[in-house]
């Protein structure tokens, strides 16, 4: 290890670690720990196209890939096209901090692949119209990014799933949820497997509009939860039942209800994920899947909450819909506006045409000639014969 290592030394309002390298001195701030700004304040907009800005202590390599220690840099605040070059006009700009070979200081620039976040850090994205100006900060990433970042994490993307974590479910209405590994934020959870018959499993539902929960060791297949109670459901309808693993060192698992009941499956597979639950739900469960059934059926349809979503895909072929009424399976076929106002009527529009072409064996074509007979070709057992139906002419 590199040494000899020195006590602490304050610099400014900063404690810093410092080494002798033998040639040069090296320092190391204990509370900053990326490139960036270390302080913040905000722009003034002077109202005519131009900002103020603040004098900011800033955070820099002085390179483009991260090497070496983080170097603090005081930049002299200034003012928009005077200490600053103008901000382009209808076109979208970054105020930065460049470390510019030692000479720190603050620029305007258009193009972002400039930002490395080495020795070119953002301070401010901006959109100039005219003397109005749009604003969006960056803040002080040098102070405690990884914790922010940690921060972020936990906020938009509460629990993530890396492995296991599938729905089952096994006579008679046992959940089933394999083991696996999820994430907290930066930490690494493993889940054991868990069965509704012999770990903890509840339905959250409404009582009176207020949240209660039911011990239960089978999903349901009798209730949907409109929001104020449990309501049973109708003949043959569908509820679908929300599957929870929960985050924690016990084996437990939870319950959501569809808010209404459906008339099919596929009705029911339209249904998205619940956005309201109860505290516990959103704290300490992640989504494991859902599983849809039909009242006082003994088994549903499971779908896991990884490998698919919810959001329902188009069906590609009408033949590929469920419970079509009358016809034959293969033969389901669409009519045009024309057709459907013959059929309605009882009219049927004839093409006109010369001499059609003979028609397959077994069939038949009728046509009306351009004088105004209608005739009609048979083609029977590969036999054609040709016989006029209406003689126009000698209609009265």
């Amino acid at each position: 290890m590199p040494g000899p290592w020195l006590p602490l030394r304050k610099s400014g309002t900063d404690w810093e670690i410092t080494r002798d390298e033998g040639l040069t001195w090296e320092l190391f701030p204990s509370t900053y720990d990326s490139a960036g700004f270390c302080t913040h304040d905000i722009l003034i907009d002077n109202g005519d196209g131009t900002l103020t800005l603040p004098t900011l202590d800033v955070y820099l390599f002085n390179n483009d890939s991260y090497h070496n220690t983080l170097q603090r840099f005081r930049l002299p605040g200034g003012t928009t096209g005077t200490n600053f070059v103008d901000i382009p006009n209808l076109v979208t700009s970054y105020i930065v901090a460049d470390y510019n070979y030692g000479d720190a200081r603050f620029d305007i620039i258009t193009n972002v692949d400039l930002i490395n976040e080495s020795n070119v850090l953002p301070y401010y994205t901006l959109y100039r119209d005219g003397n109005s100006i749009i604003k969006l900060s960056w803040n002080s990433m040098g102070c405690g990014l990884t914790n922010k970042l940690h921060q972020r994490l936990v906020k938009t993307d509460r629990f993530s799933r890396e492995s296991g974590i599938l729905i089952r479910e096994v006579p008679t209405r046992i959940v089933t949820i394999t083991s696996g590994k999820t994430w907290n934020g930066g930490h690494q959870l493993s889940l054991d497997s868990f069965s509704s018959d012999t770990d903890y499993m509840c339905i959250h539902h409404h009582t009176a509009g207020v949240w209660d929960r039911i011990v239960v060791t089978q999903y349901n297949n009798f209730y949907y939860d409109d929001g104020t109670d449990l309501v049973e459901l109708g003949n043959n309808k569908w509820v679908v039942n929300w599957v929870y693993r929960q985050e924690s060192e016990n084996s437990a698992g939870c319950i959501l209800l569809s808010p209404t009941q459906y008339n099919s499956l596929a009705a029911a597979q339209l249904e998205q994920p619940p956005v309201s639950a109860p505290d516990v739900v959103v704290s300490h469960a992640i989504l494991a899947g859902r599983i849809i059934v039909q009242k006082n059926a003994t088994s549903g349809t499971v779908e896991t909450s990884f490998g698919i979503k919810f959001s329902p895909s188009g069906i590609m072929f009408h033949n590929d819909l469920s419970n079509l009424q009358g016809g034959t399976l293969t033969e389901y076929y669409h009519l045009d506006a024309s057709d459907y106002s013959e059929m309605i009527s009882g009219t049927k529009k004839l093409t006109e045409q010369v001499d059609p072409a003979d028609p397959p064996s077994n069939t038949s074509v009728m046509w009306q000639t351009s004088v105004g007979d209608i005739k009609i070709k048979i083609n029977h057992g590969g036999i054609v014969k040709t016989a006029t139906l209406v003689d126009y002419s000698s209609l009265p």
